[in-house]
């Protein structure tokens, strides 16, 4: 099934509002309840909301990496951990290591 122009702006804009209500989409985009009901349960639509949702998700994970990269550019010590940490650089652990040790060395008398 063909999405309409209509279908696609209801999904655009719950997309960008996810907080919103059907009933206060509804009013906002002045489309009956129903036609909101009808929509959001053929298959089709929910594909293209998901579709939608990943290109937005896509778009904040590249922005948020940017602003770690900036941070850690500006010397933040926690954001150049976290971006090492999470590109799969580990940290070396804290080893206690003894240097109590006997030395014996010959001078060839």
């Amino acid at each position: 099934m063909e999405l309409t122009k209509k279908a696609k702006a209801i999904a655009e804009y719950r997309v960008f509002n996810p907080t919103l209500s059907n009933e206060q989409v509804s009013r906002d985009l002045h489309v009956d309840p129903k036609t909101i009901y009808k929509w959001v349960r053929i298959p089709e639509f929910q594909q293209y909301e998901h579709e939608l949702c990943m290109t937005r998700f896509k778009e904040a994970q590249r922005i948020a990496v940017e602003k770690a990269v900036e941070l850690a550019n500006k010397g933040n010590t926690k954001m150049i951990e976290y971006l090492l940490t999470n590109n799969g650089f580990k940290l070396p652990e804290e080893q206690n290591v003894n240097l109590d040790a006997e030395i014996s060395i010959d001078y060839g008398d």
